[in-house]
């Protein structure tokens, strides 16, 4: 026990060095995540068909697909960057338009 506990506070310094760039990556898979979402989200909101048409495949593509299964398919598709991707951004950007576009389709418009 008191080796785990000597491990342990060993490692702060280096976690304590390397929180800002988790957190950068964390605000910036954030930010995309968002604008992607809106961005998805009104094309499916839009009166235009072909495009309305496109995102819905996008989004129920990728929101049926589990995440490990989006992550292993890029990992062996790109495998010369494998240390790019994180898998715990990866689905993010599907789940968004569905939530933003329900959101918006219980405000009613006024035509």
């Amino acid at each position: 026990m008191m080796q785990f506990l000597k491990d342990t506070f060993s490692m702060i310094p280096s976690m304590v060095q390397t929180a800002p760039v988790v957190i950068n990556l964390t605000l910036g898979s954030l930010v995309l995540a968002v604008v992607f979402g809106l961005v998805i989200a009104l094309v499916r909101i839009a009166r235009i068909p072909v495009l309305r048409q496109i995102a819905t495949v996008i989004v129920e593509i990728l929101r049926g697909t589990p995440l490990l299964v989006q992550l292993v398919y890029i990992l062996l598709r790109v495998p010369q960057n494998r240390h790019q991707y994180r898998p715990d951004h990866l689905g993010h950007p599907w789940f968004g338009p569905e939530l933003l576009r329900i959101h918006v389709g219980g405000v009613p418009f006024l035509d």
